[in-house]
């Protein structure tokens, strides 16, 4: 997520999408990929105050209903 956050940075996005990352195949806890992912922002936020990027969107499965019930409560 750093190196994403970094790199739309660097070429000064304003929004980026991004995969949930691992709750697939790699069978990762929704809500604990959904907790990394919101805290990888925070931090970035935190520090990067100048930044162009105002927007991120996380895109899962239409079809994975834990990841998108997840989702809805976060």
């Amino acid at each position: 997520m750093e190196n994403i956050l970094d790199r739309a940075n660097f070429y000064k996005l304003e929004t980026i999408a991004i995969p949930a990352f691992g709750t697939g195949k790699l069978r990762y806890p929704p809500d604990v990929v959904a907790g990394a992912m919101f805290s990888s922002i925070q931090k970035f936020r935190n520090t990067h105050r100048g930044t162009c990027l105002e927007t991120v969107k996380f895109v899962v499965f239409h079809k994975d209903s834990i990841v998108v019930r997840v989702g809805t409560i976060a």
